[in-house]
């Protein structure tokens, strides 16, 4: 089945982010995209594709690197990284500044950790942009990548055979009961946020609306 390439929004680095360093420590780069996107990843990170944006924040494509690239130019280390070491980070924009926004990025912090399934996305590591614990600036999110959403899917028209749809069906089936199990229900399960791979493996993301079932 075909999939969507990475979105031609390039992230181009700028230098050290403001501020240089955040509160955990963490060496910052700003990124940058012609669109206006701007992005902060920690040295360990290479962000390349703008994935896709919305009302709460932007997701993005990045390389996981070894070392930190030395300036102008790529170590051979990370010439030769593969697909593996690729991962999505996914920025909640100025999460503190209303109450929903933060209940939503919450919600999607608590129960991506709790969760682990294969057919769910996977919740890596979380890193901030601000230097103080008392103004964390947006919070970003890692997890792995997948290469497309369902959405997509439906929408190019491609054909989808049978045996596609038993397979997304049998996917969806099995994470939404793991889901149930964990005393959580999703509330916001649709094409767009039902990522599938190139194999036609499929995750469920985006557990901003999500509540405990108690």
């Amino acid at each position: 089945m075909a999939n969507r390439p990475f979105k031609p929004g390039a992230m181009i680095p700028c230098g050290p982010a403001d501020p240089p360093v955040n509160v955990l420590g963490q060496s910052m780069v700003l990124y940058r995209s012609a669109e206006g996107v701007s992005f902060s990843a920690p040295y360990d990170l290479r962000v390349f594709s703008v994935l896709g944006s919305g009302a709460y924040g932007t997701v993005v494509a990045a390389e996981k690197v070894v070392t930190p690239p030395s300036e102008g130019s790529r170590s051979e280390t990370s010439e030769q990284e593969d697909l593996s070491a690729v991962v999505a980070v996914k920025k909640f924009l100025n999460p503190l500044s209303h109450v929903v926004y933060a209940k939503r990025t919450l919600r999607e912090i608590r129960f991506l950790r709790h969760l682990r399934h294969e057919n769910i996305i996977e919740l890596e590591s979380i890193y901030v942009s601000g230097a103080s614990q008392h103004d964390f600036g947006d919070i970003y999110v890692v997890t792995d990548v997948m290469d497309t959403d369902l959405g997509y899917i439906i929408r190019s028209g491609q054909p989808i055979t049978l045996a596609h749809i038993k397979f997304f069906l049998y996917q969806i089936l099995r994470a939404v009961k793991y889901i149930h199990s964990a005393g959580i229900i999703h509330r916001d399960i649709k094409p767009k946020n039902i990522l599938v791979s190139k194999t036609c493996d499929l995750k469920i993301c985006d557990f901003g609306l999500a509540r405990l079932t108690q």
